[in-house]
């Protein structure tokens, strides 16, 4: 696919699947790597996935080329009876990828991109104002990322 291409709605679900699962690692090549047979290496993984040591997999995705330009950091204060509700309503939002409960000046820290400062706008707006519990909200807008995990 060249980069000036668009994707289409079948490319958007395979992306949203890929989030959402795991592609299965390379046994070969991890055992190539460590000195092991393949069995071994998927017997290994098996049991550190059982004792909670792998969590999942990800795909890491460009989103700017997904029309995700903003990166934004938003600190939420809620009224502390209201909290676990507004977590639950934050979490049927598509824009927020990652939702922390914190220490400090805020109960929330959320992680959210989107297309412009438009549609920042509009979540903070006219989605936050909807949510019961929401007493302040703060926004960062993210003007270069130097590491990036996933």
């Amino acid at each position: 696919m060249q980069d000036d291409e668009k994707i289409d709605e079948i490319d958007v679900k395979i992306l949203d699947y890929l989030k959402k699962h795991y592609l299965k690692p390379n046994y070969t090549m991890i055992a190539r790597e460590v000195g092991l047979t393949s069995p071994s290496i998927k017997a290994r993984i098996s049991k550190l996935k059982r004792e909670g040591y792998i969590k999942g997999y990800t795909t890491i995705l460009d989103y700017e080329k997904l029309g995700k330009r903003i990166l934004a950091i938003i600190g939420i204060s809620t009224l502390p009876e209201k909290l676990k509700k507004v977590i639950g309503e934050l979490k049927k939002i598509e824009d927020i990828y990652e939702i922390y409960n914190v220490t400090g000046a805020y109960d929330l820290i959320l992680k959210v991109r989107v297309k412009d400062v438009i549609s920042l706008n509009d979540l903070i707006v006219n989605k936050f104002i909807k949510i019961e519990g929401i007493s302040k909200t703060y926004t960062m807008l993210v003007l270069s990322i130097h590491k990036e995990e996933s």
